[in-house]
């Protein structure tokens, strides 16, 4: 990209960026009193909603481009603008705006506060060093994860390319994925229009680390812990399993729970208004609609804070949270619902409920729960084991029995409020326990059920959320505990194999960079707010620092995008090399999932995986060569790639076709066909 396509790349984002953040901030200055980083939360919630909400409203009719995007967005803007001109100041408080100092101010006082900084402090440096270095890995080569290649971002692009959001994108010979909700993969795609590549792709995590931290903070200004609950968020995010999946990927787990910590903070503020439960509401449809987990957690919280609310508001509280859910989840489950007649997508059976819809095959396989497995003692010590340590880290049984412990408290002697978080938390630990596919494959390995336990971080975030409130009356020599405890869990989990791969010297240098820039920020914050023209000055000076860091970092990605970096088969590392050189030509791949880098270096290439429609919204394997030659010759496609995967590749029904020839053939079961349709299909003769 050049200079001037990198400048052009940047302005377009601000064109989806501004008027979304204007809006924002024009709607909460005149419904909400808050402040500082109760504000910011609001804001950030409330412009990813509009965003959000628009590209759906566009992608319903194929206009999901830039220039329909930002003239939605900008018209949202002047409407913002309008209605607040006149009476933007009804809810701002009298007298002068708070200093930032304010976010820094301990509430609690002496010792207690003391701690609690030194503690958030530590736990967040950890985690952003963590979270930075795994961005810059995938920065150096792109993303590599399982899911990402399989799913995330080719949601993502077909998003991108098609303009629209209401088909379905089968990335196999089966529908295990493709009903899934898709409020993260919306995001990535707007990402690629804006930049016409996905650079912001790997970044994009980072923000999301922000926003919950920030959440974090928030939650705990009840009961004056902030430092304690931003301590909190700080070690569920340095904890193994997210620190290893979801920084620099495209992984959706924490953007589900960034939503569900800014949807706890905006119930739990003390200075609750109807703003706060509409963003509330919309934060859990932000959740909702990203990932199946947060589907009981955001059920639970709008039943059970409608129903501790006062009884004249009631169904005030839960039209205005269920208003919020709806506007920012519906449309992924209204579109599995019109495409199966289910807005679960596949075929399901939830007790006496039966669902309708396509089976899965790769779903009936997968089933296994940590429930029904757990029953086998001899596993306990073979898989579970060794997956939790993996991924809480070695105190992993402090972590499980301290959260237990909160949730327990704050069930039995927490106020109501409190105690609906405390239920949730305790349904989505036992929804967890339920959840398909939460220990398939645990009689083989431990990986699959480490990396399945993300399935119970919303639990797990609530419950940590919950251990600074219950003892926020206990006195300082608790919080001491609790101090020097949850240092100690953040710190052994630095010693887990994937928090820091390769290159010690590099991680040092991660590690001294990261408290720098955290020594400066906090510095930085507590001076008072600078005004007028040192203001612009050092606002313009941020701007153009970080476009400059941003312009260098493109230029190295764009380079090396797929073309190093670590990947199960050199063979198939040949063909995502090949793929990078290819641009604007429609792809047919069979047999391996894992085929993002087939879309090129600027997503331009299209990529079908070949397979079966059935009626009811399914896909299977192409049953028959004749139909495996039909579907090449009815897609329009250029290129053939077949690799090994979960499906038979029909490597002879590929090579008897004269149409076909083999352009790369980098391994035994690695091939890339090139496709001319110059005869009639002919009579297989392979089984």
């Amino acid at each position: 990209m050049t200079n001037i396509g990198f400048v052009a790349a940047v302005a377009r984002t601000a064109l989806i960026v501004a008027p979304a953040v204007l809006s924002a901030h024009l709607v909460r200055i005149r419904l909400s009193s808050a402040r500082g980083l109760p504000a910011g939360v609001i804001e950030a919630v409330l412009a990813l909603s509009t965003v959000l909400v628009a590209s759906e409203l566009l992608g319903l009719v194929g206009g999901l481009r830039i220039g329909w995007l930002a003239a939605l967005l900008s018209l949202l803007a002047v409407v913002a603008f309008l209605s607040t001109r006149a009476d933007a100041a009804v809810a701002a408080p009298s007298g002068e705006r708070p200093a930032r100092r304010e976010i820094w101010t301990a509430h609690s006082g002496g010792v207690t506060a003391h701690s609690g900084a030194v503690t958030a402090a530590t736990v967040i440096w950890l985690a952003v060093a963590e979270w930075t270095l795994s961005t810059a890995d995938s920065l150096g080569g792109g993303m590599w994860s399982f899911d990402v290649l399989w799913y995330h971002m080719p949601f993502a692009a077909e998003f991108a390319q098609t303009g629209s959001v209401t088909g379905i994108d089968f990335t196999q010979a089966d529908p295990f994925v493709a009903y899934y909700p898709a409020n993260s993969e919306l995001f990535h795609a707007l990402g690629i229009i804006a930049f016409r590549n996905d650079l912001l792709s790997p970044i994009l995590n980072l923000g999301w680390m922000l926003l919950l931290l920030c959440s974090a903070w928030c939650v705990g200004r009840r009961w004056k812990v902030e430092w304690w609950t931003l301590a909190a968020g700080g070690l569920l995010l340095s904890l193994p399993v997210l620190s290893t999946t979801q920084p620099g990927e495209a992984f959706n787990d924490v953007v589900g729970l960034a939503a569900l910590v800014a949807a706890i903070a905006m119930i739990l503020a003390p200075d609750r208004g109807p703003l706060e439960l509409i963003i509330a509401g919309l934060a859990l449809g932000l959740a909702m609609g990203t990932k199946y987990t947060f589907v009981v957690p955001a059920i639970v919280l709008v039943v059970g804070v409608a129903f501790v609310s006062p009884s004249g508001e009631r169904k005030r509280a839960g039209l205005l949270l269920v208003t919020g859910l709806a506007v920012t989840s519906a449309w992924w489950y209204v579109r599995a619902l019109i495409h199966t007649g289910n807005p679960l997508g596949l075929r399901q059976t939830l007790g006496p409920v039966h669902l309708p819809g396509p089976s899965s095959p790769l779903a009936d396989a997968l089933r296994q729960t940590v429930f029904s497995e757990v029953r086998h003692t001899s596993l306990w010590w073979t898989r579970f084991e060794p997956g939790l340590a993996h991924a809480f880290g070695p105190l992993w049984p402090v972590v499980l029995l301290v959260v237990t412990a909160a949730i327990a408290v704050a069930l039995a002697r927490g106020e109501p409020l409190l105690r609906v978080v405390a239920f949730a938390a305790l349904l989505a630990s036992l929804s967890y326990f339920l959840f398909p596919t939460g220990a398939a494959g645990i009689q083989q390995q431990t990986t699959l059920f480490q990396v399945n336990l993300r399935y119970a971080t919303p639990a797990l975030a609530l419950g940590l959320l919950l251990v600074p409130v219950v003892l926020a009356e206990r006195g300082p020599r608790s919080h001491l505990v609790l101090a020097v405890g949850t240092v100690l869990v953040a710190t052994s989990a630095q010693f887990e194999r994937n928090v820091w791969p390769a290159q010690p010297t590099r991680h040092i240098v991660f590690l001294v960079a990261t408290a720098t820039a955290l020594a400066l920020g906090a510095a930085l914050i507590r001076r008072p707010p600078k005004r007028g023209r040192r203001a612009v000055f050092a606002g313009l000076a941020t701007a153009i620092a970080l476009i400059g860091a941003g312009y260098v970092a493109q230029r190295h990605y764009v380079r090396q995008r797929y073309l190093v970096g670590q990947n199960s088969s050199t063979g198939i590392g040949e063909i995502y090399r090949w793929a990078q050189t290819v641009s604007h030509t429609r792809i047919a791949v069979y047999g391996t999932v894992e085929q993002y880098p087939l879309y090129g270096a600027r997503d331009t290439n299209t990529v079908d995986y070949l397979g079966e429609r059935s009626p009811n919204g399914g896909y299977g394997p192409v049953m028959g060569c004749g139909r495996w030659q039909a579907l090449l010759r009815t897609g329009g496609y250029r290129y053939l790639v077949l690799a090994p995967g979960p499906t038979a590749v029909p490597l002879a029904w590929t090579q008897e076709d004269p149409d076909l020839t083999a352009v790369l053939h980098p391994s035994p079961g690695d091939w890339v066909f090139e496709i001319d349709m110059r005869h009639l299909p002919t009579r297989c003769t392979s089984a």
